[in-house]
């Protein structure tokens, strides 16, 4: 017999999968802002607490189906609609897209979000495909998302965490500023092998269009400034400057 996990409420048993609304509930009350990050953070503690990693590793992350309004009406601002886009495909989970979301179908409640897929929509221009496609490529590139562990990195009104395996080059920092202005604050990263002059890259393009330069870290923190809605996923740099590598030892 396979092992039995008793799921607390939010989670439905499916056909070869389990639904996470908890994550979905999370996710869109953060980016609406009706809960602080502290509230989040603490929140994604006590579920990796009660389930543990590798059952929700297996459990689908989604943010609309058949039951629910599609997320590009729930969440109308498109800017939202992708920091919630990034926590679901970066929070421990299989991302599971309703069919049309990836296209920014929009639909109400019954019948409106059962609609047939507009295949009208489907082109390369289509800004919600491109970013999606983004957001697979991100996954399927770096581990630490697909299998990786989680841990808050400890902050106020920043929302931080890392997804992380044995190796250093699978590490992944995702920092959120879900709030509707900017935010600078110190965030303490709790990793021994992150070097202290430790560069980092980001995998993604900011979705705002704002330029930023790569951060370092010192004494295990990060100092960081972030404009309204906007969300870095970070990993350090270990490629060789002129020949070596600080992470060799660890890499």
């Amino acid at each position: 017999m396979g092992e039995i996990i008793n799921y607390p409420a939010g989670w439905m048993p499916a056909m070869d999968g389990v639904v996470n609304y908890h994550f979905r509930s999370l996710i869109i009350l953060l980016i609406e802002e009706q809960i602080k990050v502290e509230t989040m953070a603490s929140m994604l503690n006590h579920t990796i607490v009660d389930i543990g990693i590798e059952p929700l590793l297996k459990s689908w992350t989604f943010l609309d189906n058949h039951d629910l309004q599609r997320l590009a009406t729930r969440v109308k601002n498109p800017i939202k609609r992708k920091l919630a886009q990034v926590l679901q495909f970066t929070l421990p989970g299989s991302p599971n897209i309703y069919y049309g979301s990836e296209v920014g179908m929009t639909g109400s409640w019954d019948p409106e979000q059962r609609a047939p897929m507009d295949w009208g929509q489907v082109n390369d221009n289509n800004s919600d495909l491109i970013w999606t496609k983004e957001l697979v490529n991100l996954r399927k590139k770096h581990r630490a998302l697909r299998v990786g562990n989680f841990r808050i990195a400890p902050a106020h009104r920043l929302l931080a965490f890392e997804r992380y395996t044995n190796q250093v080059r699978d590490t992944v920092l995702v920092i959120v500023n879900p709030s509707n202005e900017t935010i600078t604050e110190h965030i303490q990263w709790r990793n021994g092998s992150i070097t202290e002059v430790a560069v980092l890259k980001d995998l993604l393009q900011p979705i705002a269009g704002e330029t930023l330069e790569p951060i370092g870290g010192y004494a295990g923190l990060l100092e960081i400034t972030l404009p309204p809605n906007s969300v870095r996923v970070l990993a350090p740099d270990i490629d060789p400057k002129e020949g070596y590598s600080l992470y060799k030892r660890v890499g």
